[in-house]
């Protein structure tokens, strides 16, 4: 899909026009051979448009020209609205648009630079936007980026293009084809300008031979299809067996051989066992029983990003980023996202209004406290928070900007990702950690602590985690708990290994080395999960993360710190027993009790929230409990 973008009030920001024949017109002639769709100016070329027909068309090329700027170090583009004037889109909403994608591009070509010189550098905010564009968005999973570093003639790019997509026609190798077109205008002296970033080990965005792909999806269909017919075999078997139970036969042989007749073994005990229950939707949710709050699924969100969990009194707490509306923002029409939640016992819903905050999943902590990326010039952005007041059963503040930010007075938290929280209950202490950016391509995790009784942040000028020798992946948060006393932080490094650290009980040290997860095959490419097991008998620390691929499913395993070292615990959440495919975000962990009356029984569930994929192609939220048990409980009990 080629999208050109010329506003018609260009010289009003003393811009030239684009020549969009022309530019159509090269795109279609270098990509002889490929159906190309074109947004050709004239109030088409909106950022609207161009997503929703990324959305309903599935596009593996998207070929962008536009006028670009940098301003505070965000990248801008300088696409149309619906009249044809200019308006200019962030960086970081092209960026987010392409997250929510459910296929998303294989290669995007950034022809943003380009003008009718001879390639002497003219245009540099346009190169340098989209030069700095090109990492963000192969951090959102598109395999290549090409873009111009400098502002490249279009006899270069006309010579190049064609090139260029001939020799990715032929194998997929965009590496060598990037090669191949760079020597065929080696003789100008704009030639070394395109740029290519590249996520791919092989350096290949698809088969050389379609045909090959094509009988692999044939045998995939096939043997799905076996499987699917034993499945259903299976099925009539079981049920035959169940409506035509065979009859017991009884007798008082004694064995001969003298030993003991052996017991049947016996089940495992029914609190262990993960019990998914089916989804049900979001609107309309109906107070729910204490005696089914156990195990249930929960929720019909409207986008995907990982939910998170807090216990709060008698229920627990649900949080995820909900629907995006165009003119959601206190009717001003600004695009916002709202963050929903609700708790489990009463199932009221309640929203949160975030602007920007598009694929940035919130954070919450026992007490219960709301975290969540808000909006910012740059590419990071300040955290805000909240309180949960049980008695209105909504959180503080609101809508966004009124929300409060963690600072402490001089310094911000700004992140890229989705910020931790977690609460010590020894001294009522609150904990915030996050990612931030370092340079272009590198990050760390930071901290803060909150006093609850003086409502005052601290973020400490020393003393912060030291992961420099294994630093988190840039687009994913830490996650963080209080055990025992002691702050547990955890995060996910470029290589998909886990890595944590801890701080000492003195709130003047400092964070430990990074220590890995050494558990065989722990492979995740999203934030892992910190959550604390209680119940009367004591508390457990768990780690939960998501592993898997595309091609064989997702699932979640779980660990549990025993001494110093993490070993492999409870059953993976997979599909097999969440009824539906999961999908690769991170999960939420998190436990709460229920107090039945006076002198009864306390009941202790340990839970975890994970986004599945459903048919009509919106991702639920899933509930599910993992380990649950009661008190024995004193005297007579009064519910």
């Amino acid at each position: 899909m080629a999208v050109v973008a010329n506003p018609s009030n260009l010289a009003q920001f003393q811009l030239p026009p684009i020549d969009v024949q022309g530019e159509v017109t090269r795109a279609r002639t270098s990509m002889r051979g490929v159906g190309v769709t074109t947004l050709a100016s004239g109030g088409t070329a909106t950022l609207n448009n161009l997503s929703d027909r990324l959305r309903e068309s599935g596009h593996d090329i998207l070929y962008l020209v536009c006028h670009g700027s940098m301003v505070d170090g965000e990248p801008w583009l300088w696409m149309e609205d619906g009249g044809g004037s200019a308006a200019r889109v962030r960086g970081s909403s092209l960026v987010a648009r392409l997250k929510e994608l459910r296929r998303r591009p294989r290669l995007i070509v950034l022809a943003s630079c380009q003008s009718a010189g001879r390639g002497d550098g003219g245009n540099l905010g346009a190169c340098t936007a989209a030069v700095s564009l090109g990492p963000r968005l192969a951090g959102t999973g598109i395999p290549a980026v090409l873009a111009m570093q400098g502002s490249v003639s279009m006899e270069t790019v006309s010579d190049f293009m064609p090139v260029f997509f001939r020799e990715l026609s032929r194998d997929g190798q965009i590496d060598r084809a990037t090669a191949v077109a760079r020597s065929a205008v080696s003789d100008r002296p704009d030639f070394w300008m395109p740029v290519l970033f590249m996520r791919l080990k092989s350096g290949r965005i698809w088969d050389e031979n379609p045909t090959n792909d094509i009988d692999r999806r044939g045998r995939k269909r096939f043997i799905l299809s076996i499987v699917g017919m034993l499945a259903l075999l299976a099925i009539l078997v079981i049920g035959w067996l169940i409506l035509h139970p065979r009859t017991p036969i009884v007798s008082n042989a004694i064995p001969q051989n003298g030993l003991p007749i052996p017991k049947p073994l016996e089940r495992e005990k029914e609190d262990d066992i993960p019990r998914p229950q089916p989804p049900i939707s979001l609107t309309g949710v109906a107070p729910l029983p204490q005696k089914l709050a156990r195990a249930q699924q929960v929720a019909q969100a409207q986008s995907s990003a990982s939910p998170a969990l807090t216990g709060f009194g008698n229920s627990e707490i649900l949080a995820w980023i909900g629907e995006w509306t165009e003119n959601g923002f206190n009717g001003q029409g600004r695009a916002a996202r709202k963050i929903g939640y609700t708790t489990l016992i009463t199932g009221s819903q309640q929203t949160v209004m975030c602007r920007w905050c598009t694929t940035v999943a919130p954070a919450l902590a026992n007490g219960a406290y709301l975290a969540f990326r808000g909006p910012s010039l740059k590419t990071t952005g300040k955290i805000f928070y909240s309180k949960y007041d049980g008695t209105t059963s909504k959180f503080s503040g609101g809508p966004w900007p009124s929300f409060p930010t963690i600072h402490d007075g001089a310094t911000f938290a700004e992140t890229t990702a989705s910020p931790a929280l977690a609460l010590s209950t020894t001294d009522s202490r609150l904990y915030a950690a996050w990612t931030a950016v370092t340079t272009e391509e590198a990050a760390t995790i930071n901290y803060a602590t909150y006093d609850c009784s003086s409502q005052i942040w601290n973020i400490p000028m020393t003393g912060q985690p030291d992961v420099s020798t294994k630093p988190p992946d840039l687009n994913a948060g830490p996650a963080l708990a209080v055990y025992n006393g002691t702050p547990y932080l955890a995060w996910v490094t470029a290589s998909q290994t886990i890595y944590y650290a801890t701080l000492p009980l003195s709130h003047g040290g400092s964070w430990s080395s990074p220590a890995p997860v050494s558990i065989r095959g722990l492979k995740t490419s999203v934030a892992p999960a910190l959550g604390i097991r209680s119940w009367d008998k004591g508390s457990q620390l768990y780690l939960a993360w998501t592993t898997g691929s595309t091609e064989t499913g997702y699932s979640i395993d779980f660990a549990e710190l025993t001494g110093s070292t993490w070993v492999p615990a409870l059953e993976p959440i997979s599909r097999a027993s969440a009824g539906v495919p999961l999908k690769n975000f991170s999960p939420a962990l998190d436990s709460y009790t229920i107090s039945q009356g006076e002198g009864c029984p306390l009941l202790f569930h340990f839970n975890v929230a994970y986004i599945v994929d459903v048919p009509a192609g919106k991702p639920n939220i899933n509930f599910t409990t993992l380990k649950s048990s009661s008190s024995n409980g004193s005297g007579s009990c009064t519910r």
